[in-house]
């Protein structure tokens, strides 16, 4: 786990937790739902939650994010009804904050595309993770690209710019200082 982040496990953001937990529960109640007729037919999804969470220590605050987040997408099962893979769209809003002081960063937008992959064992995300800019100061926080998350590995695959995975927190520390 890289150096300043929040060690939640081995998905480092708790809005992806967030998300991958949703996904489960709502997978949980599609199960005792699915009837045998939708074995190969994608079934639509759609959400949204809510949350305000610890990412991050800059050593003498902690940053918080709260934030909004939305889905969009389709389960696929196989003949036999069983769920093998979700394609989703997620996107949402961030508001990243000193816990100590309240002191904020202007709300930031992410959006992503993301596959669960149950047979892999895998989920496989593109797009905006963090995207904070700063009037005056310009991007201070990125994470964006591609990555991979295994469900006994943890992060296996990191492609584009990365702060939060690789903990650069620097410009966000300062800037929220």
């Amino acid at each position: 786990m890289a150096k300043g982040i929040k060690d939640e496990g081995t998905v480092p953001s708790m809005r992806l937790r967030v998300m991958l937990a949703g996904l489960v529960l709502g997978l949980a109640s599609m199960f005792a739902t699915v009837a045998g007729a939708w074995a190969v037919t994608p079934v639509k999804i759609a959400g949204s939650t809510q949350g305000n969470d610890p990412i991050a220590d800059c050593g003498t605050f902690e940053v918080w994010d709260e934030f909004t987040l939305n889905f969009r997408g389709a389960e696929h099962y196989d003949q036999d009804g069983n769920l093998i893979r979700v394609v989703e769209h997620v996107w949402g809003v961030d508001r990243l904050y000193n816990h100590d002081t309240g002191k904020s960063l202007p709300e930031s937008s992410f959006s992503q595309g993301e596959t669960v992959d149950l047979v892999a064992g895998q989920v496989r995300v593109g797009g905006i993770v963090f995207r904070v800019t700063v009037p005056g100061s310009g991007a201070v926080f990125l994470d964006v690209g591609r990555f991979i998350i295994d469900f006994d590995e943890g992060l296996v695959f990191l492609k584009g710019r990365h702060q939060f995975f690789e903990g650069d927190l620097e410009g966000l520390c300062a800037a929220l200082s």
